[in-house]
């Protein structure tokens, strides 16, 4: 399975309610990578996996299950459950052989990565950090 240039599969939730579960499985191997150009002069937005409450939603993160050999995470993409918003956040399961998150020569604004917790708006300090659990 491969999730690029800043696609994402998600379960997040933008108002009131709770989030769903997201579960993804893949025999050989998970692919995601990069992130969305930005335009205007505003950054673009993370790609991959997403189970979260935005910084506007009130309620539960869904959980993010991922079941799969490889899982490969790169270049600005994430593989996420948090809160930005108000309630909290999912938890994360991967079952994988192999897991690895690494950034090549492709500049970006966002850093690969694999998170899970209560967290401030992305790339905007103005927003107020979340308020939950992971």
């Amino acid at each position: 399975m491969v999730v690029k240039d800043g696609a994402e599969i998600s379960s997040s939730t933008f108002g009131k309610g709770n989030a769903g579960n997201l579960t993804v499985r893949a025999s050989d191997s998970i692919e995601l990578s990069g992130e969305s150009p930005g335009t205007g002069g505003k950054s673009g937005y993370v790609g991959g996996l997403l189970a979260q409450v935005d910084f506007t939603g009130e309620g539960c993160g869904g959980n993010l299950t991922i079941e799969t050999g490889r899982l490969d995470v790169s270049d600005g993409s994430k593989v996420q459950t948090a809160t930005f918003g108000q309630g909290n956040a999912g938890n994360l399961f991967i079952r994988a052989s192999e897991v690895n998150v690494f950034e090549t020569n492709s500049p970006g604004v966002y850093t690969a990565a694999i998170n899970a917790g209560v967290t401030r708006g992305p790339g905007n300090s103005t927003v107020p950090i979340g308020s939950g659990e992971t």
